[in-house]
């Protein structure tokens, strides 16, 4: 997968029409190497003796984002970027940004908390974190970590103290 990705990135071949189909694609592809992997005879020692059943599926699965997405990470990060600027999410993104930037949360009268100087740091922190994991449930839970530090300075109202 890895030299067919790569082949096909420099030969520049129709590929995927959206990220979704992209990410997709490589989740398929994933799954079903695993599905390979476990099946099969050939893996030495047998992970049958390793580990016990309920964490070789976890094992597998990690290993494999190792040995596959980390390798390809580059030219998916680079096939994301161009696939969304093309079907426009990318800008439609700075557009949304640029707007709450500007106060369109109080245009429509949103009354919730933000994160104070330390939040907005932490939060910055778990994102920019993201890019570097190659890891799907890495980037998952670094998201969660940032959601939970946004959704805790949410329930307190502007002006209040933050909880510690």
């Amino acid at each position: 997968l890895v030299q067919d990705f790569l082949r096909a990135q420099r030969e520049g071949r129709e590929g995927p029409g959206s990220g979704g189909a992209l990410l997709q694609g490589l989740r398929l592809f994933l799954t079903q190497a695993k599905s390979f992997l476990l099946e099969c005879g050939e893996l030495q020692p047998p992970i049958e003796t390793l580990l016990p059943d309920e964490e070789k599926d976890f094992a597998l699965e990690k290993a494999l984002y190792r040995c596959v997405l980390k390798p390809l990470k580059p030219q998916v990060d680079a096939a994301l970027r161009a696939l969304h600027a093309q079907d426009g999410s990318t800008q439609l993104m700075a557009d949304s940004l640029q707007r709450a930037r500007e106060g369109a949360l109080e245009r429509f009268g949103v009354r919730v908390g933000v994160p104070d100087a330390r939040g907005v740091e932490r939060v910055r922190q778990k994102l920019a974190l993201m890019p570097r994991a190659y890891s799907p449930v890495d980037k998952v839970v670094l998201l969660l970590q940032a959601c939970k530090c946004v959704y805790r300075a949410m329930r307190t109202l502007p002006g209040e103290c933050h909880p510690l």
